[in-house]
């Protein structure tokens, strides 16, 4: 394949590899838009060039900027119909590219798959093939070599030979190429000529690795066949025998329509006097009372059977024993269990039910000698044109109803315990909260005054190599010494025995929050949702509260916290790649901050 050919046809797959490689390795999106952009521009320069080559006039021997295309090479890209034009108005038919491609080895080769892919995306709509013969032989007749190698060595037969020309079974393709290469063989072209790794039109054809030889479709395989005949033993052989081919197929078609139209109407008028017989059977039968009473038997039988049949599929994966609301889920093993035991009931009663059916159904159609196989289906028929009995179905009713009691029972039993121990869980973290926040009070107070003692110790220290004798502020020590010893003693009590410490009014922080909103509910929410839900916040809830401020739970405002909690909700799997999500009911309040900022009793230095 040569480079420019490569550029207009093989650019897309190389696009498409590059795009797949770089969605497994992290990093390539930088390389990705850049190989668009690449692409783009490619694509930009070709429709610039040949727009510029086919529309506007010049000399037909011009040559592009960029792409080193003339006005000849541009219409066998894009418009084979004006190459015998060009050609009169004497464009040079061995024109070479920089690539050493010419017009002919274009014409020879289109890769029906990605050459129409391209002509889509650079703006030239679906591409039509009906004109590169006559525009092929009119480049032969004005003296184009046939023999003539580009790059690699490939002739133009090697171009067409290409076994990824196309990608499906295509007898109008193969009838293409075959006649492609017939007519340059007629001008000379030499199916012997090897290419640079010394392999002929045939032996190209045929794909390189075993997996797409084994795949091969039958158009391609019998276009390799073509090439071998034609390369041994000369193209009037290999082309009877390409036309000995195409006659065989269209006999076997044929054929093949032909029994196929045979077979259906076959079928037609056995089912249509199939009918004609059951009509005549049905009319018998109505005009005898005792055979009429008989089969209005066998249908009850079927039709009771229908009804336990419809019970049994109607809680067949134990529909009955689910419920859910607002999308919740919840399956009793009380019902599952209760339903196994009304199956196995329902199960014995359908298989007496049918074994009645099927001895009364076959004692019917004895009756009727040679005719019993369709009187049997007459019955069937019958079955399914009739409703369930009712009468069957209200006998299994109420145990259906209970079974649904004891789900939705079980249900609510489920969720009030849930909201329990939700309750409990939560009432027990915040008392730990408190707890450690009473704890760490104890302990800012104990550092708070061991500073105290620290810059008292500074400071008379300093007061006395001021003064050249002790400080008379000595005397204040142990009062702060004893303060320290009674903190102590109130944190190691605190900390032994976790009880609750009371904190006088004069150690307590004034909040700088103040409630600007509410109270509000927050609704209970309880459903199940996928994870591909979860993860996009189907199971959020919003809050009412003003943008800027802060929703806390009602009455959970208080200066110890730093941050106000809000109750908790349940996360747990449902099963299936679901997961149950569940919270009670809450009310709420919006914080905002105070315009000045409040103080604090914190000890003064």
């Amino acid at each position: 394949m040569c480079k420019q050919l490569m550029s207009i046809f093989s650019f897309t797959r190389f696009f498409a590899l590059i795009v797949t490689l770089c969605a497994f390795i992290s990093g390539c999106s930088t390389a990705v838009e850049r190989l668009n952009k690449l692409q783009e521009q490619h694509r930009k320069t070709i429709r610039h060039e040949v727009n510029a080559l086919l529309s506007e006039p010049g000399d037909i021997n011009r040559i592009s900027p960029k792409k080193a295309l003339t006005p000849l090479l541009a219409a066998s890209f894009f418009d084979p119909e004006r190459i015998p034009d060009m050609i009169a108005q004497g464009a040079d038919v061995n024109y070479r590219t920089p690539f050493d491609e010419t017009a002919l080895h274009i014409l020879m080769y289109r890769e029906a798959v990605y050459k129409g892919i391209f002509w889509a995306g650079a703006g030239y709509g679906p591409y039509d093939d009906t004109y590169e013969l006559a525009a092929t032989e009119a480049l032969l007749q004005a003296g184009a070599d046939p023999n003539i190698k580009g790059l690699g060595g490939a002739t133009p037969a090697h171009f067409a030979a290409n076994p990824q020309y196309y990608k499906g079974d295509d007898e109008h393709w193969l009838d293409m190429q075959v006649e492609r290469i017939a007519l340059i063989v007629r001008y000379g072209a030499d199916l012997s000529i090897g290419n640079s790794e010394g392999l002929t039109p045939y032996e190209s054809s045929i794909p390189a690795n075993s997996w797409a030889r084994e795949n091969q479709t039958p158009s391609q395989e019998a276009f390799s066949q073509f090439l071998f005949l034609a390369e041994k033993h000369g193209i009037e052989q290999a082309y009877a025998a390409h036309i000995k081919r195409k006659t065989s197929l269209a006999k076997e078609a044929k054929d093949k329509a032909r029994a196929e139209a045979e077979r259906k109407h076959r079928e037609e008028i056995a089912w249509k006097r199939k009918q004609a017989q059951k009509q005549a059977i049905s009319s018998y039968i109505a005009s005898r009372p005792d055979l009429n009473n008989a089969l209005a038997e066998v249908v009850q039988v079927g039709r009771e059977k229908k009804a336990v049949d419809s019970v049994l599929r109607e809680n067949a994966f134990g529909e009955r024993c689910e419920t859910g609301s607002n999308n919740t889920y919840f399956q009793s093993k009380t019902c599952i269990s209760g339903w196994k035991t009304l199956k196995a009931s329902a199960e014995s009663h359908y298989s007496s039910l049918d074994s009645a059916y099927r001895k009364q159904r076959d004692w019917f159609s004895n009756l009727f000698g040679k005719s019993g196989g369709i009187v049997k289906e007459l019955v069937d028929d019958r079955i399914g044109e009739a409703s369930a009995d009712d009468a069957v179905k209200q006998q299994y009713a109420p145990a259906l109803r209970q079974l649904s009691s004891i789900t939705a029972a079980e249900a609510r039993a489920e969720r009030a315990e849930m909201r329990r121990q939700e309750q409990q869980r939560m009432a027990d973290f915040m008392n730990n909260i408190q707890n450690s926040f009473e704890r760490t009070n104890q302990m800012l107070d104990r550092n708070m005054a061991q500073t105290q003692q620290v810059i008292h110790q500074a400071y008379s220290s300093q007061r006395a190599n001021e003064s050249g004798y002790q400080s008379s502020s000595r005397h204040g020590m142990p009062e702060l010494s004893d303060k320290l010893k009674d903190i102590d003693r109130r944190f190691d009590t605190s900390a032994t025995s976790e009880s609750n410490i009371h904190v006088p009014e004069n150690n307590k922080q004034k909040s700088g929050h103040r409630v600007c909103a509410g109270p509000f509910t927050m609704p209970a929410i309880d459903m199940v949702v996928t994870i591909q839900e979860y993860n996009g916040g189907r199971a959020s809830q919003k809050f009412k509260c003003p943008e800027n401020t802060i929703p806390v739970q009602e009455g959970g405002h208080s200066a110890q916290f730093t941050n106000w909690l809000l109750p908790n909700r349940t996360e747990e799997p449902a099963g299936k790649g679901k997961m149950r999500i569940t919270r009670k009911a809450f009310r709420y309040e919006c914080l905002c901050a105070n315009d000045k900022k409040t103080g604090s009793s914190s000890t003064q230095q």
